[in-house]
């Protein structure tokens, strides 16, 4: 069927009068590229397609992050064997002999099979990355020094971006320790001064009340906050302290507001404060 419409094609363009014989097999060939490389591209989107369905299809409703990694490797193989195959036609179409390639390969292998030996690590890492779901696409994760959202597992690398659009790519093979915190939800300490003198009994007691009310205000945060009271007494004020928990990515938006709402029951009730509340941790 190929050969067929090869020969098709190069009879139309021979028709045309004045094309000659080298330049329509010169479009010829171009226009085999051109159909061999739509082919390849349609072939890769129904392959993904088939596969990520199939393989979603235990995770729909469960952990659509898990599947949306999985998509993202289909996509990326599917990606690496299309330009595997449209190499080796687009070689055929331009006549270059194939078997000859194919048999030095085995030379070149030997060659070049060590400086391979880090390509294999990244490939195998990634695919127990994956099916260890050490984490996902989507996922916030540690690596390091380096805290950030995973936007991307490929066939050797893995992309984390962090909240200052900061890009860090790492090789599969180079993750060894990761801390995923997408899992369960967060927990937080928030730590705010008042003054030398303050009656540290009264103002807890009535602030353990003020808590409840607060917790019903943030629907991302759970339960009530859990006020531990003294933390530290030295620079300038009385340190006080509570820990909340909360959906996974908001710790640092709630800590702020509780932060605001904390100084204006302060000033609300009179309640003496050094001049400054202590900055949310890890900002």
């Amino acid at each position: 069927m190929i050969e067929e419409l090869r020969a098709w094609l190069n009879n139309q363009f021979s028709s045309i009068d004045f094309i000659n014989q080298t330049w329509a097999n010169i479009l010829t060939t171009f226009t085999m590229i051109i159909i061999w490389i739509i082919l390849g591209y349609i072939l890769k989107k129904i392959l993904t397609f088939y596969f990520s369905k199939r393989l979603n299809r235990g995770f729909v409703g469960k952990d659509d992050k898990h599947a949306k990694t999985i998509t993202k490797m289909v996509s990326n193989i599917a990606t690496f064997l299309l330009v595997v195959f449209l190499a080796i036609v687009i070689m055929n179409e331009l006549g270059v002999d194939i078997a000859t390639i194919i048999a030095s390969a085995g030379i070149v292998g030997l060659a070049v099979g060590f400086g391979a030996q880090s390509l294999v690590k990244d490939l195998i890492s990634g695919f127990f990355i994956i099916a260890e779901r050490v984490f996902s696409v989507g996922e916030t994760i540690i690596y390091g020094d380096f805290r950030g959202t995973v936007v991307n597992i490929g066939l050797r690398t893995t992309t984390i971006e962090n909240i200052f659009n900061e890009t860090l790519v790492v090789n599969n093979s180079d993750i060894r320790k990761v801390i995923n915190v997408a899992r369960k939800n967060s927990a937080r300490f928030v730590r705010f001064k008042v003054a030398y003198g303050t009656d540290l009994k009264y103002f807890g007691d009535n602030f353990v009340d003020y808590l409840n009310t607060v917790s019903s205000k943030y629907d991302k945060m759970i339960g009530v906050p859990t006020f531990f009271g003294v933390s530290d007494t030295s620079n300038g004020g009385v340190t006080l302290m509570l820990m909340f928990t909360c959906v996974n990515g908001q710790q640092f938006a709630l800590e702020r507001a509780l932060l605001a709402d904390i100084y204006n029951y302060c000033m609300e009730h009179n309640i003496g404060m050094p001049g400054y509340l202590i900055k949310p941790q890890g900002e």
